[in-house]
């Protein structure tokens, strides 16, 4: 059941991969509305991921020094690097992606539960504290702030905590997610 918001919610849902898709009903708890991909317990098997229908891939090319354009369907993202690693600062790092990534899907995610509930979203803030770690280098952990302007009830203070846990960024960042790598290079016959 959507109750307030449904117009708004069902909207959401046509524009999130099925995979993806959650009910943000009144009750406060998010539940699949469909899935196409492989469960958990099935993917901690070595099951293989079911991969999004007719979604092409993210190409990425060098653009120089140390500058890359990532296509992302129909857009280009790029990432650069600080002066002091060598680059222009044209862009954001690529690990600062991943933290880009998660603060935005959870900002979605909020925005989404409090339009459901007719509840103002304006002035919402969420940021996203990057902190390293070493051997291998990578983020050690990631430090979320979600902020409203509005007060929440106790019961929706918890139901949110459930919802921005639920985003998939959340879900791929906690979860083991195995990365495949292909080196393709010409034949050397050929060359």
């Amino acid at each position: 059941m959507w109750g307030a918001g449904h117009a708004a919610g069902q909207q959401f849902a046509d524009c999130v991969p099925a995979a993806n898709r959650l009910d943000f009903s009144a009750n406060g708890h998010s539940s699949r509305l469909e899935s196409n991909v492989t469960d958990t317990a099935s993917h901690a098997e070595g099951t293989k991921a079911t991969e999004a229908p007719g979604r092409p891939p993210i190409v990425v090319t060098h653009e120089g020094g140390v500058r890359f354009a990532a296509q992302v369907r129909s857009h280009v993202v790029h990432v650069d690097q600080p002066v002091r690693a060598g680059g222009a600062d044209t862009a954001p790092m690529p690990l600062e992606l991943l933290g880009v990534s998660l603060g935005t899907c959870i900002a979605y995610y909020v925005q989404q539960f409090l339009l459901a509930r007719n509840l103002p979203s304006e002035g919402m803030r969420v940021e996203v504290e990057q902190h390293g770690a070493k051997n291998p280098y990578r983020v050690g952990e990631f430090a979320v702030r979600v902020e409203l302007a509005s007060p929440l009830s106790p019961a929706y203070r918890e139901a949110m905590d459930r919802v921005v846990k639920s985003c998939p960024a959340h879900h791929t960042l906690e979860l083991p997610t195995p990365v495949r790598v292909e080196i393709i290079t010409p034949d050397a016959a050929t060359s």
